[in-house]
């Protein structure tokens, strides 16, 4: 699998996953020369020492699968605004929810392993997801009225912040721990 994203006036970058050495890859074409930058992280039995490295491993992770689903979510509501019509706010909200089952299904397998019940992690799952949704759908419809005349995509790219953080921290510290003593470590 190989997800290339293309920004405006941004070098090319590619995210890929490679299933032999279970690592996904992100490369980046340098601005002033040919070179490329290569960083990997390993989702197989690799973790960084302590705490602060296992912070990083996983936020650097939980941010690459989240470019995946942002790469899902944008697709769908770009393909429902510009060419059938849909408003902003409808076609985002499906874009949002199609990107929440990838990060999901991602997330739980390789970011957080967790080993509680798939049916107790996915209902909190849900819980999140609806509050990203609900901040995402809340912030574009704000967004669109005070920041009248600037792009929706761009606007999109400033609540995708948002709610990445927002995401992040309750689906480590809530949805995917396995116990209430790991909850509060």
């Amino acid at each position: 699998m190989l997800v290339i994203v293309e920004l405006t006036g941004w070098p090319e970058m590619n995210v890929g996953f490679d299933n032999r050495s279970s690592v996904i890859v992100i490369e980046r074409e340098s601005c002033s020369d040919s070179s490329t930058l290569t960083a990997t992280v390993s989702i197989g039995s690799y973790s960084p020492p302590g705490a602060t490295g296992m912070l990083i491993r996983q936020f650097v992770l939980f941010a690459a699968i989240g470019a995946l689903s942002t790469a899902c979510h944008f697709a769908i509501l770009v393909a429902l605004h510009e060419t059938a019509n849909v408003a902003v706010v409808p076609a985002t909200s499906l874009g949002a929810t199609v990107g929440a089952v990838v990060s999901y299904a991602l997330n739980r397998r390789y970011t957080f392993r967790g080993s509680s019940p798939t049916g107790s992690a996915f209902a909190r799952f849900i819980i999140v997801a609806v509050g990203g949704l609900v901040i995402n759908s809340a912030a574009m419809a704000v967004l669109q009225i005070l920041a009248a005349g600037v792009s929706y995509l761009v606007l999109q790219c400033v609540v995708t912040g948002t709610v990445l953080v927002y995401s992040f921290t309750l689906n480590k510290y809530w949805t995917f721990q396995d116990s209430p003593t790991a909850r509060s470590n």
